[in-house]
């Protein structure tokens, strides 16, 4: 649930850990790219689907959004 959507289901909409917590996101990005276990099984799409159809009440039609491409994902 850190790596993806932080602020859509749960109305955090304050901040993004991107923007708004520097040390974390440093500490996700050190985790994805220079811990090849970690890189090498984190299904980004899956998390998201997972993530958003997993809680029916919160998401009763089960809507995946659309969403930019993660920064992460870029080196």
């Amino acid at each position: 649930m850190l790596l993806l959507n932080e602020k859509q289901l749960f109305k955090t909409n304050l901040e993004t850990i991107r923007s708004g917590f520097l040390f974390i996101h440093k500490w996700l990005r050190h985790l994805y790219w220079d811990l090849s276990a970690f890189h090498e099984t984190t299904n980004f799409e899956h998390i998201k689907k997972h993530y958003f159809t997993s809680i029916t009440p919160l998401n009763p039609a089960g809507i995946v959004p659309l969403s930019p491409r993660l920064d992460i994902l870029e080196k």
